[in-house]
């Protein structure tokens, strides 16, 4: 802080795995600080500000000011009872795309991009149909990069079933209600990922390279930090088409902590990393603001300087008349990679760290965005490994349906009493 060259910060790299271990270590004094940032996903942002530990930051005009200017859903998840405790400083997303390159593949160009986990199964059992009828095709399946170690009979329905119940988790979590696995509804769907599951591993080619990801997926996932540029191109998991179809984000946020020393000082630090002059500009920055406009990436300029200078250094390599057949093939390869480098660096992608196409994609579904909160199944490591086995039992025959069904609902309920 060039205001106060006198004053040193500090930074603590200790990981916290709950929001329960996290109040502790403040609470017992393991862990002294003034400034913390915290995951909407992995903490309760909730508890820790009805409890007192996040300090009032509304008195702030620049903290306030900043707040009025990103989208409201996302500027909620600082504000209790009306009052500012956290600020949003980055987003990231969970997004599974429907691959256009490998629907273009088996022909399958116009196919619509599921919106609900029943359209999904339909979309693999006509897959299934298409290999059945046509025979494999080398390198396509549903999902890619499996490991060839671990791939089995159940691999594939294992991973619909954790699909199928993460969403189920959340539409009850967006729909503020008590979390119930004895439904019909669910159960089917859990019985034809059984069935679906099974087919996919007996007609789609084993991997056998797992360092290489092993082929095309219909299905990828895309990057935290990516938004695709066409939104239609999202995979939906809802349950049915009544439900909404929510989109998964986690934010950052920074607080000042309420028993800090240099509160004062430390809420200047803040307003310093959100509006100062040095405040970094990224994509996952950017989009917490309504106000965000196409911004260039700052890299671009270097990024086809270096592109150039590969490719005129490939082309003086080419004119050396006692290159062997490999060699010259060799560089012929670099010198189309080059050239396809820069073809690449005229799009809007390379050019723009958030391009127009970027922002009118994700002011589309915006008002879709669910923010998840610790629950029963993701609140700590044991609870994601709880559920993970249960998963792969059920998928590999090792339970059925009514005793998966009796053991989520069995966790759910050891969850409510332990909050109560």
């Amino acid at each position: 802080m060039q205001a106060h060259p006198d004053v040193s910060v500090q930074t603590c790299s200790q990981y916290y795995e709950t929001t329960s271990t996290f109040a502790n270590a403040l609470n017992l004094g393991e862990l002294t600080c003034d400034l913390f940032g915290l995951n909407t996903l992995s903490y309760d942002w909730s508890s820790l500000m009805e409890k007192g530990y996040c300090a009032d930051l509304s008195d702030s005009t620049i903290i306030a000011n900043i707040m009025s200017q990103m989208y409201p859903n996302i500027a909620a998840l600082g504000i209790n009872d009306g009052r500012i405790y956290a600020v949003p400083v980055s987003i990231t997303f969970r997004n599974t795309l429907f691959n256009q390159d490998a629907l273009a593949m088996c022909g399958w160009e116009d196919e619509p991009t599921p919106q609900s986990f029943p359209e999904l199964l339909d979309f693999a059992d006509r897959w299934c149909d298409l290999i059945e009828e046509n025979g494999a095709y080398e390198g396509l399946r549903l999902r890619a990069g499996w490991e060839s170690d671990l791939y089995g009979e159940g691999t594939y329905s294992a991973w619909l079933i954790s699909l199928l119940i993460d969403s189920y988790i959340s539409q009850a979590q967006y729909a503020g209600e008590t979390l119930d696995f004895n439904n019909q509804e669910l159960i089917g769907l859990l019985e034809q990922c059984m069935t679906v599951g099974r087919r996919l591993y007996a007609l789609e080619p084993k991997p056998r390279n797992t360092d290489s990801g092993d082929g095309i997926g219909f299905l990828v996932t895309a990057p935290q930090l990516s938004w695709p540029t066409d939104a239609s191109q999202i995979v939906c998991f809802r349950l049915n088409s009544q439900q909404p179809a929510i989109l998964k984000a986690d934010v950052d946020m920074y607080a000042v902590y309420s028993g800090s020393n240099q509160t004062v000082l430390t809420i200047q630090l803040l307003e310093s990393l959100l509006a100062g002059e040095e405040r970094p500009s990224s994509f996952d920055r950017e989009l917490l603001y309504t106000n965000a406009e196409p911004k260039l990436n700052s890299n671009y300029d270097y990024a086809v300087s270096v592109h150039k200078k590969y490719l005129a250094e490939t082309e003086a390599q080419l004119q050396d008349s006692t290159l062997s057949n490999d060699e010259r093939l060799i560089l012929e390869d670099e010198l189309a990679k080059w050239q396809k480098a820069l073809i690449d660096d005229e799009s809007d992608e390379k050019k723009y760290l958030v391009s127009a196409a970027k922002l009118a994609s994700y002011r589309e579904k915006e008002p879709y965005f669910y923010f998840e909160t610790p629950n029963a199944f993701n609140s700590s490591t044991e609870a994601s490994s709880q559920l993970k086995s249960l998963e792969e039992q059920y998928a590999n025959g090792v339970i059925n349906v009514e005793t998966l069904v009796k053991e989520l609902n069995r966790i759910a309920r050891m969850s409510m009493l332990e909050d109560e």
